[in-house]
């Protein structure tokens, strides 16, 4: 995101749109019209919501929305944008996955905005909305309200409050009418099916969203809730019609392509389905099917470094779902997954591993597998990534059958 620096671009940006001056300044010359001038300078500027289409890096998998800004008569064009982070700033993944991501709103040209996108060959769409000149100023007053040093960042929440939320909000609240949006409101989707019509091409980014997020993101959601996806809040403005005493009148004026869309979008080829999470998981429950033949049937005495392997599988990633209990972001705190990976694999790891060469009976190995079961079940209620079931039985049945041939074995 291009940060436009600067002070000459800020200061016309200011003069343009004849916003509120800081308090400090209230007392000096006013930046605000005179109220005979205001309809004429108004009727030249257009605002539009900004619906970008998404590309394949991680962070704009679900696109991106801004709002555009252009005055006909004196070719100023510029867009707000609240989608700026900093990825070189310190333990930025870290920060990022425990909710403590501080994003910004800057302003930036519209044209150095459509080079960036046309770069990855995405395409923009425009909605010009259908404001009178009060509701404009008011907008534009709102943005340069946020855009002041002290309201520019923000915590960011990718379900709650982000660059589309923020958008539509500095739109939505400085309507003079009522929006009704003509929705269903029986359409209840969950967050996380919500992410997935858009992530549905890369299944390991998927992957990674599944594993994190827990059972909140199963939780069902209403229209306002589902518009933190930018094209949900696009197709939403599009049915909109604003109600003022009465009357009403569509939120948007036209809608066209900025800037044509040229991402291939094509599904990945099909050598690349053998190594997606589900395919991976399903190979490892066969695999783990032949390993129980053959020690069943003597062919080999035990596969204990097998053992190792799964718990290390198990046990590494369920650190992470351990630390996720303490990320600010509300829907990733209660995770079921954890009783598959499962840190405790870890923490019982050297002493079941002494146990299995021994051919020797141990308790721990009971708590894993009653919690790769209670993992399994809870899968019912809680949508797992893919592939994770298939875990959950194979730590079962593993550890079940493991500590069945101790047994048979001491008799």
């Amino acid at each position: 995101m291009r940060y436009i620096s600067s002070l000459w671009l800020k200061l016309s940006v200011l003069a343009l749109f004849m916003l509120i001056a800081p308090t400090a300044m209230a007392q000096e010359e006013s930046l605000i019209p005179a109220p005979e001038q205001e309809e004429d300078i108004m009727d030249n500027v257009e605002i539009s919501l900004i619906t970008c289409e998404p590309h394949s890096l991680i962070y704009a998998l679900y696109g991106h929305t801004g709002i555009r800004i252009n005055d006909h008569a004196t070719g100023e064009d510029i867009l707000a944008n609240w989608g700026i982070f900093d990825q070189k700033k310190s333990f930025f993944m870290v920060r990022f996955t425990f909710g403590l991501t501080d994003y910004r709103m800057d302003i930036e040209t519209w044209q150095g905005f459509c080079e960036r996108y046309n770069y990855f060959r995405c395409g923009i769409r425009e909605q010009v909305l259908n404001l009178t000149n009060k509701e404009k100023r008011q907008i534009i007053q709102a943005i340069y309200t946020n855009y002041l040093p002290e309201n520019r960042y923000y915590r960011y929440n990718f379900f709650y409050d982000n660059c589309t939320t923020r958008a539509r909000d500095i739109i939505i609240e400085n309507l003079d009418g009522k929006v009704d949006y003509n929705v269903n409101p029986n359409v209840t989707t969950p967050y996380r099916e919500e992410i997935h019509q858009w992530n549905a091409n890369h299944k390991w980014a998927r992957w990674g969203n599944d594993f994190l997020l827990g059972i909140g993101s199963d939780r069902k959601t209403d229209r306002n809730q589902q518009q933190f996806l930018p094209d949900t809040l696009r197709v939403d403005f599009n049915n909109a019609v604003v109600i003022e005493n009465g009357q009403k009148r569509k939120l948007v004026k036209e809608e066209h392509w900025a800037t044509p869309s040229q991402y291939d979008y094509s599904d990945n080829s099909t050598w690349e389905k053998f190594f997606e999470p589900w395919a991976l998981g399903l190979y490892l429950f066969i695999i783990t099917i032949i390993v129980i033949l053959l020690e069943k049937f003597k062919l080999h005495h035990r596969f204990w470094q097998y053992d190792a392997f799964l718990l290390l599988l198990s046990g590494i990633p369920g650190v992470v779902l351990f630390l996720m209990i303490f990320s600010q972001h509300p829907t990733v705190s209660l995770n079921f997954q954890i009783l598959v990976f499962n840190p405790l694999a870890l923490v019982f790891g050297w002493k079941i591993i002494k146990s299995l060469r021994r051919n020797e009976e141990n308790r721990k190995m009971k708590v894993l597998a009653a919690c790769a079961t209670l993992g399994y079940m809870a899968s019912f209620w809680q949508s797992f990534a893919d592939g994770v079931v298939f875990l959950a039985l194979v730590l079962f049945i593993r550890f079940g059958i493991s500590l069945r041939l101790n047994k048979d074995e001491k008799e």
